[in-house]
């Protein structure tokens, strides 16, 4: 498994490109809540409802994504999801319950397409089943391992500076992984 995992420079680099922004993305996670709470003062009947926008959004999106990863492909539509991601930030920067339901939106969006274009990328390689699995497989542990160690990362920073130079790293991490995106190449291999 671990031979098949470096072997595939295609699969390689999508996780490399994916752990890159989706490190930004992580290490945001309990920063974000703290800002809401702390900074914010916002009400968790108030924190609840961004979540419900956020869900629905994801649900929705799925949708939207399929549509255009079908017409502009798997690569482009990663990138715009990691931009829609980054975005978020300055929304939360500006502060608004507009602002932050807004970034429920562009969240929910973000993420649908992220998950989407992923896996897309990994099925237009394949023709085997077993090779999906094996690429997933990767890509999840890769996953796991970033949101074991993102999170704290961002709470350090966070105690060593402050939420907004947080926010400027991580959004500086997720275009990182925007323009280390031109990378992955699209396939049309495998496509039916």
């Amino acid at each position: 498994m671990f031979r098949m995992w470096f072997s595939d420079k295609d699969i390689l680099k999508l996780g490399v490109v994916t752990t890159v922004a989706g490190f930004g993305n992580l290490m945001i996670g309990p920063v974000l809540t703290i800002f809401m709470i702390d900074k914010l003062k916002l009400s968790l009947l108030f924190i609840g409802f961004l979540t419900s926008v956020y869900s629905v959004t994801i649900v929705l999106a799925y949708y939207l994504w399929g549509k255009i990863i079908d017409k502009k492909g798997s690569v482009y539509s990663l990138q715009i999801s990691f931009l829609l991601n980054a975005g978020v930030i300055f929304l939360y920067i500006i502060g608004q319950k507009w602002a932050l339901i807004l970034s429920a939106v562009f969240n929910g969006f973000a993420m649908s397409g992220w998950d989407l274009s992923w896996f897309k990328y990994v099925c237009d390689r394949t023709d085997s089943s077993e090779k999906v699995q094996i690429d997933s497989g990767f890509y999840y542990n890769l996953m796991g391992i970033r949101g074991v160690i993102a999170p704290f990362v961002g709470i350090w920073i966070m105690a060593l500076s402050s939420i907004k130079i947080t926010f400027a790293i991580s959004t500086v991490i997720i275009i990182i992984g925007f323009f280390m995106a031109k990378l992955l190449k699209e396939s049309t291999a495998y496509r039916s």
